[in-house]
């Protein structure tokens, strides 16, 4: 790069309305704050999230030429997909600025060990996600599907349903949304169980009435009328619910999932659910998306299937963005970036 030219930063996702792009520019005369939004056609975005890493080279070909042009240059880049070689790519780069809260799509990257810092947009949607997790436990709980149908049918049936103070809610993942479960859980009298994977000696984090690492996870299913499961993807977590976890709950248990689909083995949840060994569950993502017409998870009784969407609120575009801005200071000022990840460990 040639030395008395401007640091490029290169924003490639889309910006909510009335950004002040130029504002930004005027506070780092000294940053070329370039905006180039595009996205990628589905047929590559379901390519990045279930081929293996190995054969993504062809996913690259997806990026617009102009970007790529661009992304050779940038010392800073604020976006959601990257081409697998961008190591190579991008030798300026030194902070890649991931607009999601999971970090997980950028193991393919090849990050580790390299001289790029990057930091994610965790915790910016973990009230509104955790809200809507919580949502559903109430909706499976008090069996709000069923009363839907009596109506429809306009039939007069009573039904019992738990006292939300007699359950038991386990919270696989107890990072920020996580955390934020955990909290609302108990707000409505529930106790709480929950794994992380270096669990503290001796304290208890709050609103979390017993803490098991992942390892002793079958002991802690045992004791639990739902699960939430909000724990990062990683080597260790992929398929982490499988037919012995399922086989480990109470019957007729609950399963929500807002973290990643492939941490979930679909086909034997939805056997766990046909076969009554699970009651029924809230799925919002999914090995596949969008998830396939055909898919079978679509017609599981007692199943609600939402489009990757616990965000939700009109404001996480911008609240990302501010954070992103904050971090831009830090970096400018040589402080340490915050909402670091471990690009090893892809969280």
């Amino acid at each position: 790069m040639n030395p008395l030219s401007k640091r490029l930063v290169l924003i490639s996702h889309p910006l909510p309305e009335g950004t002040d792009l130029e504002g930004l520019r005027t506070q780092y005369p000294e940053l070329d704050v370039v905006h180039m939004p595009f996205r990628l056609d589905p047929a590559a975005n379901r390519a990045f999230a279930t081929q293996p890493a190995d054969s993504l080279h062809v996913w690259t070909k997806s990026f617009p030429a102009a970007f790529l042009e661009k992304l050779a240059q940038a010392e800073v880049a604020y976006g959601l997909m990257y081409p697998v070689d961008l190591v190579q790519r991008a030798p300026n780069l030194r902070w890649l600025c991931n607009v999601l809260s999971g970090s997980d799509h950028l193991k393919p990257l090849g990050l580790a060990g390299s001289n790029i810092t990057v930091t994610c947009s965790k915790g910016v949607s973990a009230k509104p996600i955790a809200e809507w997790a919580v949502t559903q436990l109430l909706v499976l709980f008090k069996r709000v599907l069923q009363r839907l149908q009596n109506q429809r049918e306009h039939q007069w049936r009573k039904l019992q349903f738990p006292n939300l103070q007699d359950c038991t809610v386990g919270v696989i993942g107890l990072g920020e949304i996580g955390t934020e479960v955990a909290k609302f859980s108990k707000a409505m009298g529930m106790r709480v169980l929950a794994t992380r994977r270096r669990p503290p000696e001796g304290v208890l984090p709050p609103n979390v009435d017993a803490l098991y690492p992942i390892a002793q996870l079958h002991s802690m299913l045992g004791q639990c009328d739902a699960v939430v499961l909000a724990t990062a993807l990683t080597e260790d977590t992929s398929n982490l619910m499988g037919a012995a976890e399922f086989a480990a709950m109470k019957r007729g248990a609950f399963v929500v999932n807002i973290s990643r689909g492939a941490i979930l083995d679909e086909e034997a949840f939805a056997q766990a659910v046909r076969s009554g060994q699970l009651g029924g569950g809230a799925l919002d993502v999914f090995v596949e998306e969008p998830l396939p017409e055909n898919s079978p998870l679509w017609d599981l009784p007692n199943v609600l299937i939402s489009p990757h969407n616990t965000q939700g609120a009109n404001d996480q575009p911008r609240k990302v963005y501010e954070r992103f801005v904050g971090n831009l200071g830090r970096y400018m000022r040589g402080e340490p970036l915050q909402y670091q990840v471990d690009p090893a460990l892809g969280y």
